[in-house]
């Protein structure tokens, strides 16, 4: 129906009408991303650190031994290399406090403007 009032889907297809998009999203902090991409950086960063293959690669005498962690990423991967990012930074552990994000065309309304500074 051309004339129903849009409202936002997330990536599996499953509408969301009581998650309309309308400011604040966040009334204390005034941060906010997009909560299937977060889960699905969440799933990523809980895959990395059971691994332990960051951890290794740039331990000392590691293949990365000395270089920062770089998330890259196209569209929906954007979107979740940007979280994933953010979610090594804040765990604080050695080189990922510094880690990075290299995106190309991430979906709009990914995250706050206020948490896009970070």
């Amino acid at each position: 129906d051309l004339t129903a009032s849009p409202v936002f889907f997330d990536p599996l297809g499953q509408a969301a009408p009581e998650d309309r998009r309308e400011a604040p999203f966040d009334d204390e902090t005034g941060l906010y991303a997009h909560s299937t991409i977060l889960e699905c950086a969440r799933d990523a960063f809980a895959r990395l650190e059971e691994a332990g293959v960051l951890e290794t690669a740039l331990a000392p005498g590691g293949a990365a031994h000395g270089w920062g962690v770089v998330c890259v990423g196209h569209s929906l991967g954007a979107g979740v290399a940007t979280l994933l990012a953010l979610l090594l930074r804040a765990s604080g552990q050695g080189p990922f406090a510094g880690a990075r994000a290299i995106v190309f065309e991430p979906p709009g309304g990914l995250l706050s403007k206020k948490l896009s500074v970070l």
